[in-house]
């Protein structure tokens, strides 16, 4: 509609959340994404190019569990702050135990008490 979004109105497409205003466009949406996904200027379309580079958007730039460089696509949201990993297999070994592994990411900021 070109509304504003709503906080809770949004929907995960190709590992990138929409917001919506509603729940009618929603659900619209999830009918028919392609259809309404062009409408979407800052979606972003993922190529091979893409894929194969390192990311900027999380905070590390290597792999905490094998110190390779991460790939697009390879993260995961750990209080509230965004990991990359080099593959699936570290992403899920993280998942399994991420206190395990977060030490290891030396630009992890641990939230302050207030």
């Amino acid at each position: 509609t070109g509304k504003d979004i709503v906080a809770g109105r949004t929907v995960e497409y190709k590992k990138q959340l929409i917001g919506f205003c509603c729940a009618d466009c929603v659900s619209k949406f999830e009918g028919d994404p392609e259809k309404y996904i062009r409408k979407v200027k800052e979606f972003k379309k993922a190529s091979v190019e893409e894929i194969s580079l390192p990311v900027e958007d999380p905070i590390n730039k290597k792999c905490p569990l094998t110190g390779k460089d991460i790939v697009a696509g390879r993260t995961v949201e750990y209080k509230k702050q965004l990991i990359g990993f080099c593959c699936a297999d570290c992403v899920s070994k993280f998942e399994g135990d991420p206190e395990k592994y977060i030490k290891k990411v030396k630009e992890f900021k641990k939230a302050s008490v207030q």
